[in-house]
């Protein structure tokens, strides 16, 4: 395969995993343990920046745009947690890596998840970044807001963001202006049917996983979609979990501390 490079040590490459092509960030030089990161909705790989250079002191990172995202292919179908982590095993094949740690933030947590559970022998061990817990008509209408507004002109689309996150800044809008319309829609439709995951169904998978986990939970009251709730259910589930808060931080928690976010990754990852 062919690649380009990407920043000072991550290269681009197109790798076919279960049958379609996904578009992937890769430091393939690297010799430290592979860890496979996987983004949220109508992210890509690039979002992964605020933490890659420092994070690739301590694994080998492999950060693919999903199915339905920027470069990767698009199908009309096949978005169920399933169907992208088949995509991860194919990938993982692809590389000729036996065994990954993964990393997901919010859907990609939902998929880190269901790849630890269909392929338990794939995942050495999981970070959760602030996985959706809530299945409610709230995350239904935001997630149909989305879809709706990815159909507008470019413009539009700005306006539309700006009044669903007010917050943000005129360079993070222009970001996700570009990124939500360069998403394909069956992510959306399929979330919309899934909307998140119940507190009580979050724990109970991750009671049945014998992985070591690291649940980092983002500030419900800034934004953050994993309940109070539910990550102390999780907890208690899970022997093996360890649950770390950041208070006043929003969902995208590797973006926003960056620096905590790493320096908590790296110690999970490198304890023995």
């Amino acid at each position: 395969m062919e690649t380009m490079k990407i920043g000072s040590n991550l290269h681009e490459r197109s790798v076919t995993a279960n049958g379609i092509r996904l578009r992937v960030l890769d430091s393939a030089a690297s010799d430290k343990p592979p860890l496979l990161l996987l983004h949220g909705l109508y992210d890509r790989a690039e979002c992964w920046q605020p933490v890659a250079e420092a994070l690739s002191d301590h694994a080998r990172l492999i950060m693919p745009d999903l199915r339905g995202h920027y470069r990767s292919d698009g199908p009309d179908s096949g978005y169920a947690l399933r169907d992208y982590a088949n995509d991860a095993i194919g990938l993982l094949e692809a590389l000729e890596i036996e065994q990954a740690d993964v990393l997901g933030h919010s859907l990609g947590a939902l998929i880190a998840l269901e790849l630890a559970t269909v392929a338990p022998e794939r995942v050495r061990r999981v970070v959760l970044e602030d996985p959706p817990s809530e299945r409610d008509d709230h995350t239904r209408t935001w997630l149909g807001a989305l879809l709706s507004a990815k159909h507008c002109t470019a413009q539009q689309t700005y306006i539309a963001l700006h009044g669903i996150h007010p917050g943000l800044s005129e360079e993070e809008l222009r970001r996700e202006t570009e990124w939500l319309r360069a998403t394909a829609d069956g992510p959306f439709l399929a979330l919309m049917e899934l909307c998140g995951m119940d507190g009580d169904r979050f724990a109970e998978i991750l009671g049945r996983l014998s992985h070591q986990i690291l649940l980092l939970q983002a500030d419900p009251r800034h934004g953050g979609a994993l309940s109070v709730v539910a990550a102390r259910e999780a907890r208690t589930a899970h022997g093996r979990c360890r649950l770390v808060q950041f208070h006043d931080t929003g969902h995208t928690i590797h973006r926003e501390r960056p620096d905590e976010f790493v320096a908590e990754v790296a110690e999970f990852l490198t304890a023995s």
